[in-house]
């Protein structure tokens, strides 16, 4: 259960999480969406050590620095663990970036990441006290749930960031007002400010707004929007999508509802607004990621069924959700074009230039698959080809 989504040029990238409560996926687990062929393809990375081949994580969280993929904490079938992971896109080889136990951050998962300057921020999550790890600031706020258990947890509003030049954490002070501690919520990084949104503290599914202002390291405590207001909320994705705009999807209420709306945030008005959207598609720990090549969110997997609701089987979904909330590059429009009509078109195809004509027979070769062995440990892709489809699915759900 949930799992890590990235966007690399016009690759989406899915690792971790678990099919159910007691299936984690492991490090050899990878698969990558191309969202301009529209393709899925399997992957075999490869891992260099016996113990890291053990490790399957959910509630991780995941960024990307120079063609390097790090996940980061996350909960495992051994508990809450403060590893950090990174995987070369391009060779795909597994790292471990050991640092002692008193350097790195309290073990903890629903937490949220940027990078700023070559450098991986993360703040909040659930999981054990911050005594004992690093723990210059933040608070911590134990869930009474827990308390008579071995390992009491609870929530944290800790600010740590993680120098993969030096391999090294730092627990560094800030101004002004931070969030309270939090976990489940979700944050976007646009310029030099990020904004952080909702997430459960106690009992409680916030609909609060921050800003952490990178180039001064300061909080700007919790901010006044105009217009409606999106309800409180956890387990939902919150994506930059512009210079000034922030979109936000599902998550999970007060009430214990999945949530299917849609917003927009204009983070210089600080104002609100809901986005009419067809259907009824709801998710909850979901993922997302714009894909700026095609003018695409996607969102992808998660649970559209009440997850406390433990009488019930979660249903989970292994489909690509598609909001078009920009302008495809001209490229991908007059390719799309073509390959609508390849019937007429098709016999010219081999007059283009060579790059080009690798997109069309790449993106022919997916629409004529009928049949794919999703089993086996070889690449794998999909059978969508139609390049309006609001959906695309994997093979088994992800949550």
């Amino acid at each position: 259960m949930g799992h890590i989504a990235v966007s690399a040029g016009p690759n989406m990238w899915i690792w971790t999480g678990h099919e159910n409560e007691e299936l984690y996926l492991d490090l050899r687990h990878i698969w990558r969406y191309h969202s301009e062929l529209e393709q899925w393809t399997r992957l075999k990375p490869r891992v260099n050590y016996s113990y890291m081949q053990a490790y399957g994580l959910s509630g991780s969280t995941a960024v990307v620095i120079n063609d390097v993929l790090y996940v980061i904490c996350g909960y495992s079938s051994f508990g809450n663990v403060s590893v950090i992971f990174g995987l070369n896109l391009s060779t795909l080889e597994w790292i471990r970036l050991d640092t002692s136990i008193h350097e790195k951050p309290s073990p903890r998962d629903k937490l949220t990441s940027w990078v700023y300057n070559d450098r991986i921020y993360i703040f909040g999550g659930f999981g054990l006290p911050l005594v004992g790890h690093l723990n210059t600031t933040g608070e911590y706020v134990e869930d009474e749930s827990t308390t008579l258990q071995a390992l009491p947890r609870g929530w944290n509003n800790q600010l740590c960031v993680f120098d993969p030049s030096l391999k090294r954490w730092s627990n560094p002070s800030h101004k002004g007002t931070p969030p309270c501690p939090r976990a489940a919520h979700a944050s976007a990084k646009i310029g030099n400010e990020v904004f952080i949104f909702g997430g459960r503290h106690k009992t409680l599914r916030m609909s609060d707004l921050h800003c952490f202002h990178l180039d001064r390291d300061s909080w700007s405590g919790s901010l006044i929007t105009s217009g409606p207001m999106p309800a409180g909320r956890s387990w939902h994705s919150f994506t930059a999508i512009s210079d000034n705009r922030i979109f936000l999807y599902g998550g999970f209420t007060q009430d214990e509802v999945p949530l299917s709306d849609a917003w927009v945030l204009d983070v210089q008005m600080l104002e609100w607004s809901q986005l009419d959207v067809p259907g009824d598609s709801p998710r909850l720990w979901h993922t997302a990621c714009y894909m700026a090549n095609v003018g695409e969110v996607l969102i992808f997997g998660g649970c559209s069924s009440n997850i406390l609701d433990h009488e019930k089987e979660d249903v989970l979904s292994n489909e690509i959700l598609k909001f078009k909330v920009g302008i495809p590059s001209l490229e991908r429009l007059c390719l799309s074009c073509v390959f609508s009509n390849r019937d007429i078109l098709q016999t010219e195809w081999h007059t283009l230039p060579h790059h080009l004509r690798e997109k069309l027979d790449c993106r022919l070769k997916v629409s004529e698959s009928v049949q794919v062995d999703w089993s086996s440990e070889s690449s794998g892709e999909s059978d969508e080809d139609d390049a309006d489809v609001d959906l695309v699915a994997l093979p088994w759900p992800f949550l």
